[in-house]
């Protein structure tokens, strides 16, 4: 109906667009260190638990010949989420997981093995370096990090066994500078003990790795 005088009565009803909800974008966490016994394995299953607790679509790739992370997922059932995946190819694997709408993925890496290491770092949006806070144990994290700095790979250390106080700076000030280096591939660290189930301590691990995958995919 119409006014002759004036306006349309009733106003022509306005369409609302609603733009499609973007797919969730894949994020891989990979876990490094060639040395063995750091807590690689603990970390990564840790992590995944975490994540699964806020995403349906979480999985575990496990490029450790000794298949530590296998283990843990077969003693917890073989659950679905987290899931994890066997796999010969990490580049094969995660082309995969992206295809079918996986949201997270841990990839856990054995030691020695630089050939797995390396192509798990490849992979990865954020290289996580568990070590034990000694002078001796964060200098053999070099490789790692170099690794990362070959394929431009944002990378954190995760201090397992740390005590309180100021000696974990002190030891982690030990690595060369170019393997603290500040930036887009700087390398933080996270004072944590995930062996004694601390519940408060594995959150704030999650958090802290959460914000650094964002701030790399931003």
């Amino acid at each position: 109906m119409t006014n002759d005088s004036g306006p349309p009565l009733f106003p022509s009803r306005v369409r609302y667009h609603i733009a499609p909800k973007q797919p969730q974008r894949l994020r891989v966490i990979t876990l490094a260190n060639p040395k063995g016994g750091v807590g690689k394995t603990t970390v990564a299953s840790a992590l995944a638990v975490r994540a699964a607790e806020e995403s349906k679509r979480v999985a575990l790739l496990d490029l450790d010949p000794q298949e530590s992370l296998s283990s843990w997922w077969t003693r917890r059932g073989k659950t679905k989420n987290p899931k994890l995946f066997e796999v010969d190819a990490a580049v094969e694997a995660i082309e995969l997981l992206i295809s079918e709408g996986w949201h997270w993925v841990f990839v856990d890496t054995g030691p020695a093995r630089i050939d797995l290491i390396e192509s798990g770092v490849a992979v990865s949006d954020l290289v996580l370096i568990p070590t034990r806070p000694s002078a001796f144990d964060i200098e053999q994290t070099a490789l790692c990090v170099e690794l990362c700095e070959n394929h431009s790979k944002r990378y954190a250390f995760v201090l397992n066994h740390a005590p309180p106080g100021n000696q974990v700076d002190q030891n982690l000030h030990q690595v060369p500078a170019t393997e603290r280096r500040h930036g887009n591939r700087c390398a933080n660290h996270v004072s944590d003990e995930l062996h004694g189930g601390d519940n408060g301590r594995q959150v704030a691990l999650w958090v802290a790795v959460k914000k650094l995958v964002a701030e790399k995919v931003a």
